[in-house]
């Protein structure tokens, strides 16, 4: 391997992922010999390998040299290996390029793709944990659009845009999400005379819930903090109140009565639905109960947000704001129990009680991401 003998102690790194990256990073101002091994001499940002599964990104946006990051760092060395044995009573690896002994070793090799033992999975499906695996995703996906096109049978071209994801964990979740934005906005120009309504997006997961990714919460907080909307504390985040007086329930209020009226026009009939309502009826309650709709309702609404995207627009401003304004609202009602809001709460009121109420402590975006699951 060529690595040289030192008095310090050497510490040996396996996997140059997130978890290897920060040890040495830990580790280089420390009087050891610190030795990274890594089968790829590039770091990979793999939250964003869906963008280069689906064409958003180009692969060296989310990839940078290893060797680069450590340039500057005195006995510090990198290299591309694999590891095949640890011989831990012998404190010495077995790598493709040779042996090397170590006084430490961390493992922060990552995860592998669980099929939990579904051989078909495994033999058919395409996994997605590194820059080459997306690639070849980005690729199936074009070739397969570009073999519909060509189809004339109808069922195969429907089989050819009908696209499964396993697993609605972050990964799942933005990936299905970018198909959606490119049979939207890309695929109807790209491909005009390809009925782009035949590709279907399916994601399967174990659960009932799936998550919403951290980084898209973290995004559309940044995005409200910069519209002067919301304001952070630390790493709280709270309304804030000059900017939220920009922002009205009444559009909230007009699409889910508007929605709500769809649904009840297609239950109507059900012994245990009872009469349609009307828009008007299902305004006025919302207006009366505004504050038990919001609390309540909040939670139930998000699936329906979800699959209706396209009528209620952007569902992370939903979700950021509606969590917000919940944890306002706690405050709100401890205030309320203290005797310090003068002002009876309706409706008229209630939203500017909300948004200025004092907030003691906000809500941060790992937070609002594991509560909105859906």
């Amino acid at each position: 391997m060529n690595i040289p003998q030192t008095s310090f102690p050497r510490v040996v790194i396996i996997g140059g992922g997130f978890a290897g990256l920060a040890a040495a990073r830990g580790l280089e101002k420390q009087e050891l010999q610190v030795v990274l091994i890594d089968k790829h001499n590039y770091h990979t940002f793999q939250p964003l390998l869906y963008q280069v599964a689906t064409g958003g990104l180009e692969p060296d946006s989310i990839a940078f040299p290893l060797r680069k990051r450590f340039n500057d760092v005195e006995n510090f060395f990198f290299r591309l290996a694999e590891v095949t044995n640890i011989e831990t009573d012998k404190k010495n690896i077995e790598t493709t390029i040779g042996n090397l002994e170590y006084d430490e070793l961390i493992i922060a090799t990552g995860s592998t793709t669980n099929f939990f033992g579904n051989t078909n999975i495994k033999k058919y499906a395409m996994e997605m944990k590194s820059v080459p695996q997306a690639l070849n995703i980005r690729s199936l996906v074009l070739e397969n659009f570009e073999e519909a096109l060509l189809e004339t049978n109808l069922q195969k071209r429907s089989a050819l845009m009908n696209f499964v994801i396993v697993g609605g964990g972050p990964t799942g979740v933005e990936l299905a999400g970018a198909l959606a934005e490119m049979k939207k906005g890309i695929l109807p120009k790209d491909y005009p005379d390809l009925d782009i309504r035949l590709m279907k997006i399916n994601l399967i997961q174990i659960s009932n819930e799936l998550n919403i990714p951290k980084e898209t919460i973290r995004r559309k907080v940044n995005e409200l903090q910069s519209e002067n909307i919301l304001k952070r504390d630390g790493k709280s985040i709270i309304f804030n109140k000059k900017g939220i007086n920009t922002q009205k329930p009444n559009d909230t209020i007009e699409l889910l009565s508007a929605f709500i009226e769809k649904k009840s026009n297609m239950l109507q009939g059900n012994e245990w639905f009872g009469e349609r309502l009307t828009k008007d009826q299902i305004r006025e309650f919302i207006k009366k109960y505004f504050t038990i709709c919001w609390l309540r309702f909040f939670k139930m609404q998000i699936p329906f947000l979800t699959r209706h995207r396209n009528v209620f627009r952007d569902l992370e401003t939903w979700i950021v704001w509606g969590n917000i304004a919940l944890s306002h609202q706690y405050y709100l009602s401890k205030a309320a129990e203290s005797n310090l809001i003068i002002e009876p709460i309706g409706y008229n009121n209630y939203y500017k009680a909300v948004t200025e109420v004092k907030v003691d402590r906000g809500i941060n975006a790992s937070s609002i991401s594991d509560i909105s699951s859906i």
